[in-house]
């Protein structure tokens, strides 16, 4: 079960509406049976915070916003 997270800043007790689907703010919502395309495009999106494959009691989160933090590879 894929699931997603709206948590921009500054919208808290918003709801954000994507793809056909209410997000509100600060909640987990299922997103298992979203297409992959949608599913994709809002797990790069620096507003939601995506967990691929939650597990019970497990509080690992993949959010875009930590993907920026990286710095890009450096070429050789």
């Amino acid at each position: 079960m894929s699931r997603l997270r709206f948590m921009a800043l500054g919208h808290d007790h918003q709801i954000c509406e994507a793809f056909g689907r209410h997000f509100p703010h600060g909640a987990w919502v299922d997103a298992s049976d979203m297409a992959p395309e949608h599913l994709a495009t809002l797990s790069q999106n620096p507003a939601f915070e995506a967990d691929p494959d939650p597990e019970e009691g497990s509080n690992e989160v993949r959010s875009a916003s930590r993907r920026q933090d990286r710095a890009p590879a450096k070429e050789v």
